[in-house]
């Protein structure tokens, strides 16, 4: 099985592209050991990677070994297992960490798990993951509070949702920057058939803030003129 070398001395850097997975690629950068190993695009993960210390040490971590672990994860729990982004101390993007292990969440009463098409990634995200927003989460977390996809499983006590439903969110409980979110039922909506997954969760943060400042702050009315400084993010 092909391996990606990340070697790494104080005096070198490497920086290299994985090899092509479907339309995914990941780059790999280190110094003395792996820093970081981000996705550029999608979630799929090369089949292995080597992290290596210097030339006495180094470490295999192949999909082989993954699998295995996955597995006995999912028959001591009776659980599924899905990707998500998390994040374990306050900081920059290199903060955002992706765990392939993480336990598909459970709605419990008027909860509703979702299966994430799309995730919006406002402002206030970044600020909340920086650690300089007035609201800070218990760390570690998963960031994401916008955004829609299909009803997977519905708690108990709902009954406005069903399983195959097309929803978008104001708000998540477990996180929405993964491939499951679960969301109260008072901050989930319909997804009108004439938008799709991407402008729906475009919908939550952006469209309502401004819906909000537009016509509920600032009373406007049909024909009137305004000016619009701040377009700019949710």
């Amino acid at each position: 099985m092909a391996a990606l070398m990340v070697s790494v001395s104080g005096r070198r850097h490497l920086s290299r592209m994985a090899p092509r997975l479907g339309q995914t690629y990941f780059r790999i950068s280190g110094y003395s050991e792996v820093n970081a190993l981000r996705p550029l695009s999608g979630f799929t993960l090369p089949p292995c990677f080597v992290r290596s210390k210097g030339p006495a040490e180094s470490s295999r971590l192949t999909q082989e070994h993954k699998t295995t672990v996955s597995r006995e994860v999912v028959m001591a729990t009776g659980r599924n297992l899905m990707r998500a982004i998390k994040v374990f101390e306050f900081g920059g993007p290199e903060v955002l960490k992706l765990q392939l292990d993480t336990l598909v969440p459970i709605p419990n009463e008027n909860q509703v798990l979702i299966k994430v098409h799309a995730c919006g990634i406002n402002p206030v995200d970044t600020y909340i993951r920086s650690g300089t927003y007035s609201r800070k989460p218990s760390l570690p977390y998963t960031p994401g509070t916008d955004v829609a996809g299909v009803v997977q499983e519905v708690g108990e006590h709902v009954t406005a949702f069903k399983k195959g439903d097309r929803v978008f969110t104001l708000g998540t409980v477990s996180g929405g920057y993964a491939e499951y979110a679960v969301t109260s039922v008072d901050n989930i909506f319909p997804l009108s058939d004439k938008l799709d997954f991407k402008q729906g969760a475009a919908i939550g943060i952006p469209y309502f803030t401004a819906y909000r400042a537009l016509f509920q702050k600032g009373s406007a009315k049909a024909g009137e003129t305004v000016l619009v400084h701040g377009a700019s993010g949710g």
